[in-house]
């Protein structure tokens, strides 16, 4: 995966992608008991997984097991939600 091989690897890739800075330490606590809560809910839920990696403009890398792909979108989309992510207009 882009990114690193270590969950605190890609979700560090994400975050400075998204924000242009690292994440804090409490952000990144945050986002790593998001990804695992994501993940075991992905895992028990291939339907639900399926569902969202079919949203969007691009097909999903079938390399990457549909409940961490959906996990890691949903912890993107967290990411996107904070206010470091935000831009004024």
């Amino acid at each position: 995966l882009e990114g690193g091989a270590s969950d605190e690897a890609r979700i560090t890739f994400g975050f400075r992608a998204l924000t242009s800075r690292e994440p804090s330490r409490d952000e990144m606590d945050i986002l790593l008991v998001v990804l695992d809560t994501e993940r075991e809910a992905y895992v028990d839920n291939s339907t639900a997984a399926h569902a969202l990696l079919a949203t969007g403009e691009f097909p999903r890398n079938q390399m990457i097991p549909s409940h961490e792909g959906a996990a890691l979108a949903t912890v993107a989309s967290t990411i996107m939600n904070f206010d470091a992510a935000v831009i004024l207009r």
